[in-house]
């Protein structure tokens, strides 16, 4: 199965879109003019949502409040494009005149649509097409929408946020908070609260859409934030249970605040002094509140509580630019400066939808298959052993992969580097080969027979050449040979003396054996 896992604390994490997609596998072999019906690689593929990418970029996506219809906008040409999670491809697209900045879903399916342009526009789209078209005094930079009073508020590059009542169709009083610009604009699930983030000072000001008024203002930013120059909060996010809100800030620092404190509860560091871009809560069926904070490299997935323990980390050599989880699952999807939308599998989040249930059996078979050796085709070396085949210049390259103290290679390469390095070594190995066949075939010596008795040697030879004592050149033995030949082949095969020639216990002393055997008489010719 075409599936790239990364694993960080034991959570592992699938990347759907690692691979080649359809259009790329078909541009190969129309120029290579080969057929794909034998392409492993393409009969392993793994497409979740046909056409799920753009001509180069991708920059928001965005998942449905029903969760069966995502919507992803891109670059280049300006365009947005809705997935029916039922048919598994595209259901529309739909070409702009300008970049997208930020738009969303005002109903419960794609029926209903605002996007927020870069020329300083508002389009409301219908099932049908463009509806309408609003222009914006100023430049904007985020959307919100209140469902309860039907007002749709735009923050820009200006301390106004504008209120867009989509019923009356007209412009509201802007609400003018203390901030310099504003970055996001964001309501409150369960509070009239609408969360307006902005300005070089890190403030995020609330407003109670009810009055309207500014009900509190919360510094988000510290003196210590010395990553950049700029301590300006980016975005915000309020928890599903409408208590918590999560700031990212310009010096890549994410913190978690409670509406009822001024106190930050706990703050997580992406340490690598980039912008966070955007932070997501997420919320398991079984599991507790999880927060996402994406900057231009990584994205952190850790516990949004006082705790703040990083389950996993996602790194991407492209920039990032966007993250949105689906509902009640472990899929994601995280919008990239390349032409596929990134989707993601984490089964430790949750469980996979129920229009792409296989992932949740895929991902239980290379579970089973963890034990199996992923490293089949690759030695591993150490660094002496680079420098004894002269490859140092290879570290750092793709042929070589860092694993613990040493590397990774491809046993192909070994094996040249190998020859290269020794070119002698097969005629050595040949002359002993031949060496072994020839000393197999002339023994020069007879291996040396063990001795059939540990204790008391002399006693056992002794009893034994009385037992096989012959008479030499026919003369007949005396009667008292008879009897001491006798008395020893009864000693010998009698079960109860063994132990007298195997255990240490019964070993007896030379003079003590002297007086317990007669001395035989030698008999005269």
């Amino acid at each position: 199965m075409a599936l790239t896992v990364s694993c960080f604390n034991d959570i592992k994490c699938y990347n759907l879109t690692a691979g080649k997609s359809t259009p790329q596998f078909y541009e190969e072999a129309y120029k290579k003019k080969e057929s794909l019906r034998y392409n492993k690689e393409y009969r392993q593929r793994i497409e979740i949502l046909q056409d799920f990418e753009f001509p180069s970029t991708s920059s928001k996506v965005r998942v449905s409040p029903d969760g069966q219809f995502i919507c992803a906008a891109g670059d280049y040409k300006p365009e947005i494009k809705v997935f029916d999670v039922q048919e598994l491809g595209m259901k529309f697209s739909r070409h702009m005149d300008f970049e997208v900045v930020d738009f969303l879903f005002l109903g419960e399916d794609y029926k209903k649509m605002a996007v927020l342009g870069s020329d300083r526009t508002i389009e409301l789209h219908a099932q049908y097409g463009k509806h309408h078209t609003v222009r914006v005094p100023k430049f904007g930079r985020s959307l919100c929408y209140d469902p309860h009073s039907c007002v749709l508020y735009s923050g820009g590059s200006s301390p106004d946020v504008y209120q867009l009542d989509l019923e009356q169709g007209q412009f509201s009083a802007p609400l003018p908070t203390s901030l310099e610009y504003v970055n996001q604009v964001i309501c409150n699930p369960q509070l009239p609260l609408l969360a307006c983030v902005g300005g070089d000072n890190g403030v995020v000001e609330c407003w109670d859409v009810r009055a309207p008024k500014a009900a509190s203002t919360l510094q988000c930013c510290y003196p210590d934030d010395d990553y950049t120059n700029t301590r300006g909060a980016l975005c915000v996010d309020w928890a599903p249970n409408g208590l918590m809100c999560a700031v990212g800030t310009n010096s890549g620092v994410t913190r978690l605040f409670d509406v009822r404190s001024h106190r930050p509860l706990t703050e997580r560091d992406q340490r690598n002094g980039y912008p966070i871009k955007q932070v997501r809560f997420h919320q398991p069926k079984m599991g507790s509140l999880l927060c996402a904070s994406l900057d231009e490299k990584s994205v952190k997935i850790w516990d949004a509580n006082k705790s703040a323990n990083l389950l996993t980390t996602i790194e991407s050599p492209e920039k990032l630019n966007d993250i949105n989880f689906y509902h009640d699952s472990g899929l994601f999807f995280v919008a990239l400066d390349r032409p596929r939308v990134g989707a993601y599998f984490i089964p430790h989040l949750g469980v996979a939808p129920k229009w792409c249930s296989y992932l949740d059996s895929m991902t239980e078979e290379l579970e089973e298959n963890q034990n199996e050796q992923m490293f089949d085709d690759f030695q591993f070396l150490t660094r002496d052993t680079l420098e004894q085949l002269g490859a140092e210049d290879l570290i750092g390259s793709s042929f070589l992969k860092p694993y613990l103290h040493g590397f990774f290679m491809e046993v192909k390469l070994f094996s040249k580097l190998k020859a290269a390095s020794e070119p002698f070594a097969y005629e050595e190995y040949r002359k002993k080969k031949i060496q072994e066949k020839v000393a197999e075939k002339k023994k020069m010596r007879v291996t040396p027979r063990k001795p059939k008795v540990a204790v008391n040697t002399a006693l056992h030879q002794k009893l034994a050449n009385d037992q096989g004592e012959e008479a030499e050149d026919g003369a007949v033995l005396s009667e008292k040979s008879k009897r001491a030949a006798a008395k020893a082949t009864e000693l010998l095969e009698d079960a109860r003396f063994r132990a007298l020639f195997s255990n240490p216990d019964f070993e007896m002393e030379e003079q003590e054996m002297e007086e317990t055997l007669p001395k035989s008489k030698k008999r005269k010719i």
